[in-house]
């Protein structure tokens, strides 16, 4: 279904009563993983066991969450700088959490390489206060922007907790590392997993994100 600009594919987790768990997923450039269901089906498993609701969206360009929903995924870069696709998530998590009964303590996120870029240069500095959760960050990372939010405040910042997981032999490592230090410089409860002799996504991303959000329930 679309939600403004946003595609979304769910999934509701078999059995358990109460408000759902909510686990979503923002996917790598090119968006393979949720045009093939790969990442969605994943997280049926968490979904089932967790008494979850597990969502997939697709970036409103179509194809990367950190460049802008005026780029054509032709190539070049043209960055979400005026934070258009954070508006978008955001007009998209509220119509599901007024769909379906949600729990309100914190959003369970899986990022996959360009998607991990948008959640810590994008979402976390925007949006981490009014949306926090664990953050299951695969193979990608960079600095944030400004924060939109008071991280002095430690009963905020402590809501949201960051997993790298990272390839010894990604690319983006350089980026990736700039990430770590930053978010700890702000007193993130950050932890990282190196994967040795990995390239860039070159691991089970899917496995390890659901093992993260399942580790934290």
């Amino acid at each position: 279904m679309k939600i403004g600009t946003v595609e979304v594919r769910l999934v509701v987790g078999a059995g358990g009563s109460g408000p759902l768990r909510l686990g979503l997923y923002l996917h790598g450039d090119g968006a393979a993983a949720h045009t093939s269901n790969s990442a969605l089906k994943a997280m049926i498993n968490w979904a089932d066991s967790k008494h979850g609701l597990g969502v997939s969206v697709l970036a409103p360009n179509g194809c990367s969450w950190w460049q802008s929903p005026a780029y054509t995924c032709t190539g070049g870069s043209v960055p979400d700088d005026d934070a258009a696709n954070a508006t978008a998530l955001v007009a998209a998590l509220e119509a599901i959490t007024k769909a379906y009964d949600v729990r309100g303590d914190g959003v369970r996120y899986y990022g996959s390489s360009g998607g991990s870029i948008f959640l810590t240069e994008e979402w976390i500095p925007l949006q981490g206060a009014g949306y926090p959760g664990v953050f299951a960050l695969m193979c990608g990372g960079v600095t944030p922007r400004t924060y939109a939010w008071d991280t002095d405040n430690a009963l905020l910042v402590v809501r949201n907790r960051l997993w790298f997981t990272y390839g010894d032999q990604d690319s983006l490592v350089p980026d990736i590392n700039k990430s770590v230090a930053a978010f700890k410089s702000k007193s993130f409860v950050v932890t990282s997993k190196v994967i040795p002799n990995a390239g860039h996504c070159e691991f089970d991303s899917h496995g390890e994100a659901v093992g993260i959000w399942s580790a934290n329930p």
